[in-house]
Parts: structure tokens; C-alpha cells; sequence
């Protein structure tokens, strides 16, 4: 791959990886996930530097639905709300 095919690539994937926060810089901005933080379907994977990406479940199984979606998600038709356990209202 090119040098500029290469550039290309990195900044389209850091447009639906939006940082949620980072243990690396803990004054780093970061980003509500909107809907996504109480939704069952979202899941928080952490990249080896402390970064948080938000991922969406659903997409394994439904191609509308962006694996890495914009932060933050205020109307998604796959939300579904996390159920509380009788410890964590």
C-alpha cells in the first residue's frame, strides 16, 4: 500500500473510531457515547495505549448498522436499554 493510500485509510477509520477516553492522557477530551452508554448491544474494547472505542454488537449481523458508530448516537433502531441488576440502581 502507498504512503497516501496508507494516510487515506488512517483517517477515514479514526472518522467511526472516536475516542471515548484514555488512560494514556486522563485531560483528554472525552466524548459521551449518547445512546451507546446504556444500550446492551455496545460494547467497550480498549486498545493496548488506554484508548476506548465504542463497538455496536449489531453489526455482526446487520450491515446497517456501523461497527464503530459517530459519537455520540442520539437515534439508533437497534438501541435497546441496558437492564439495570437490583445493585446498580
Amino acid at each position: 500500500m502507498s504512503a497516501a493510500a496508507d494516510e487515506r485509510s488512517r483517517r477515514s477509520t479514526a472518522i467511526f473510531c472516536t475516542m471515548v477516553s484514555s488512560k494514556a492522557n486522563p485531560s483528554a477530551k472525552t466524548v459521551p457515547a449518547g445512546l451507546c452508554d446504556r444500550c446492551t448491544h455496545a460494547e467497550r474494547i480498549q486498545s493496548d495505549r488506554g484508548t476506548v472505542y465504542i463497538r455496536c454488537a449489531l453489526a455482526r449481523v446487520n450491515p446497517a448498522f456501523a461497527k464503530y458508530p459517530r459519537l455520540p448516537v442520539l437515534q439508533c433502531e437497534g438501541y435497546e436499554e441496558m437492564k439495570l441488576s437490583s445493585g446498580q440502581e
